[in-house]
């Protein structure tokens, strides 16, 4: 079974964000999300919908459907949850 919870997700000065996956044998490099132009201040993830949202230094802010990041299809909702 596929754990969301075993990914961490490392902002930085950039405006990336590295996704990470942690198992028995160590940290393995998924990818990076570009697209931001501030440096990442804060990032929040929604598990129950499957959303990672990031904040920026400029005041934007975004909403990555973690399934697309990981290759897969079909565990959550496809648009971003209302807040």
């Amino acid at each position: 079974m596929f754990d969301l919870y075993r990914f961490v997700y490392v902002g930085d000065n950039s405006g990336q964000i590295t996704v990470l996956k942690l198992d028995a044998s160590g940290v393995q490099f998924i990818n990076v999300l570009k697209g931001q132009s501030g440096s990442i201040q804060c990032l929040c993830w929604d598990g129950d919908a499957g959303w990672l949202f990031s904040g920026e230094a400029l005041g934007c802010f975004f909403c990555v459907p973690v399934l697309s990041i990981c290759g897969l299809t079909g565990l959550f909702s496809p648009s971003p949850p209302a807040y």
